[in-house]
């Protein structure tokens, strides 16, 4: 049985699995378009490793960002493990995290024994904002955790592309919030917000669905503002959310777009 490597994307965590020494790593970050797909190929794997497992497995775990779906999928991944451990094999957990917030969780949910690391906080730094603002113009260059802002009261364009899982989303949009509030005080003619995201967690939507009030308050104190929202054609769950909350919970014009994935 060959050792099995999956590389790093940015939606998909490294998955390095030993099989001679029994270490199991998987590391990163998990917001895949499709969980279940991408994990498959660890479940087949484990299915067969089972069969001949090393003396010892140690599973180490350390994630940066995972999302509920992924949660769900890692769920029954563990249930495999604790099966695997009921039936007489050696087998320890090491979860790397900033806080032991998962430790009672998990005790009460599995048998295997765990270890919690705490991991070195910053052990990369997330890249300083660049970011220029004036009255009239705030723009705030993309991170791997933060999206793009443009927004430009000369040329009339207003735009938000990317990713949005940053570690405190009211910090960040805070500045969004600021610009737009001084902004329709005097606005242009016509305001359009573009939104392209890649992907946004549940902090970033609560903060976004704070924006789109701002834009339909706007919008129902007789401003001419309309939203084009881009979403990939594999996002199901994004065009459902449009769908049931936006289009239902203002009365500006929301705009929908689909587009081709990269």
């Amino acid at each position: 049985m060959e050792n099995l490597h999956i590389t790093e994307t940015f939606r998909t965590p490294e998955v390095d699995f030993d099989v001679e020494t029994g270490n199991f790593l998987i590391s990163g970050r998990s917001i895949p378009e499709n969980p279940k797909e991408f994990y498959k190929s660890i479940f087949d794997y484990l299915a067969e490793y089972f069969r001949h497992p090393a003396h010892k497995t140690i599973l180490t775990i350390r994630f940066d960002y995972f999302n509920s779906a992924s949660a769900r999928v890692l769920y029954e991944l563990l249930k495999r493990f604790d099966v695997f451990y009921s039936h007489g094999n050696h087998f320890l957990l090491r979860w790397v995290m900033e806080e032991e917030s998962f430790l009672d969780l998990f005790e009460s949910v599995y048998h295997f024994p765990i270890e919690m690391i705490k991991s070195e906080e910053n052990d990369e730094q997330e890249p300083e904002l660049i970011k220029f603002s004036t009255e009239d113009k705030l723009i705030i260059h993309p991170s791997f955790k933060t999206p793009s802002v443009h927004l430009n009261r000369e040329t009339g364009i207003f735009e938000i592309n990317g990713y949005s899982i940053p570690e405190n989303p009211k910090e960040f949009y805070n500045p969004i919030f600021e610009f737009f509030e001084n902004y329709f005080r005097n606005p242009n003619d016509e305001t359009n917000l573009s939104i392209h995201f890649e992907y946004f967690n549940s902090s970033s939507s609560k903060c976004l669905t704070e924006l789109l009030k701002k834009f339909n308050k706007a919008f129902l104190n007789g401003k001419k503002v309309s939203v084009t929202y881009f979403i990939n054609k594999n996002d199901e769950d994004i065009r459902k959310d449009i769908q049931e909350f936006c289009l239902v919970s203002f009365k500006m014009p929301i705009h929908i777009i689909e587009i081709d994935e990269d």
